[in-house]
């Protein structure tokens, strides 16, 4: 679930990344470099030789490849790292298997150095290279706008890899990129790549969030995008008032006693007007109820309506 698209494209597959989450999609990386590594022989040779070396140890050698490192990377990288003394050496280590992440991404995205090196950003703090998170999500890397359908489908890859079989991306708040927060230069941009995202062989569900009028908008800035984005329309209609008084009374019954009709705190006249100040729309009328009722258990006495009254005070200052 992404709640921004941001202002370009780069910008939203760096928050499908944030919504993964930054430590869980950087085990996934390193599950599928050490997986690589473990599995070819010039990997392992290469960086096997740095332990391979003779020098004074205190201690048996370990093996890096054994079991008990399995758990995660940081007992693999430990396990080389206390057993090369020699500073120079360690530094060496960490060119040589950053130059093996590389290469091992790279190899898994048909070759392709950008999206190598954008994955590799993500881990980099592991090899001593500070680089703030909110730098990686941006998707600032040169090139990369021109990358975004092969770094989605080598992000799901490597997503599958953990065993998960369906992707599914939904975008919310898609309105922000025709209200004016954008430059036309900037939309131009957004709608041909987001059109190119769509055309290209994809598996994921792809669903976009906006308002009616955002969607009359778009179709002004790109009609072949909208096209492609209206194949299938979910439309959500606003609220009756009949409708608001039975979301309302079927939440309340989630934390009932015993099962009732009752929308009791509310009155009826009360939940129409909340309803109407939500524009209709269920998000922001549940939003709103939640909030008078948070008021009414501070206010109130035990057996008090929510009226229409006290609603008007309360969400006026909302």
């Amino acid at each position: 679930y992404i709640n921004n698209p941001g202002t370009k494209l780069s910008e939203l597959i760096g928050s499908v990344i944030e919504s993964i989450g930054q430590e869980q999609f950087k085990k996934y990386l390193w599950n599928q470099v050490l997986e690589t590594i473990k599995n070819t022989t010039k990997y392992k040779e290469r960086l096997l030789e740095f332990i391979q070396v003779s020098q004074i140890q205190m201690f048996p050698k370990k093996d890096p490849f054994s079991t008990e490192n399995e758990a995660n990377h940081k007992l693999f990288l430990d396990a080389f790292i206390n057993q090369i003394n020699d500073k120079s050496k360690r530094k060496e280590f960490n060119i040589v298997l950053k130059q093996t992440a590389l290469e091992i991404i790279a190899e898994k995205n048909d070759g392709d150095s950008v999206i190598a090196d954008y994955f590799y950003n993500i881990i980099s703090e592991d090899f001593g290279i500070s680089k703030t998170w909110e730098t990686v999500i941006t998707g600032s890397g040169k090139y990369l706008d021109n990358k975004i359908v092969k770094l989605l489908n080598a992000i799901i890859n490597i997503i599958r890899e953990q065993g998960f079989e369906r992707f599914y991306l939904l975008v919310d708040e898609f309105e922000d990129i025709t209200s004016g927060r954008l430059t036309k230069k900037e939309i131009d941009n957004y709608s041909h790549n987001l059109r190119a995202l769509i055309d290209k062989e994809r598996r994921w569900c792809l669903l976009l969030a906006m308002t009616s009028e955002a969607l009359q908008d778009l179709k002004k800035v790109s009609p072949p995008l909208v096209d492609r984005l209206t194949d299938r329309e979910i439309k959500i209609e606003r609220l009756s008032n009949t409708q608001a008084n039975l979301i309302v009374k079927n939440y309340l019954s989630l934390s009932r006693e015993t099962e009732t009709d009752s929308i009791n705190p509310f009155t009826e006249e009360a939940i129409n007007f909340i309803n109407s100040e939500s524009g209709e729309l269920p998000r922001i009328l549940l939003r709103k109820i939640h909030y008078l009722i948070e008021r009414a258990v501070d206010e109130l006495n035990e057996g008090d309506s929510i009226t229409k009254a006290f609603a008007e005070k309360h969400l006026s200052k909302d």
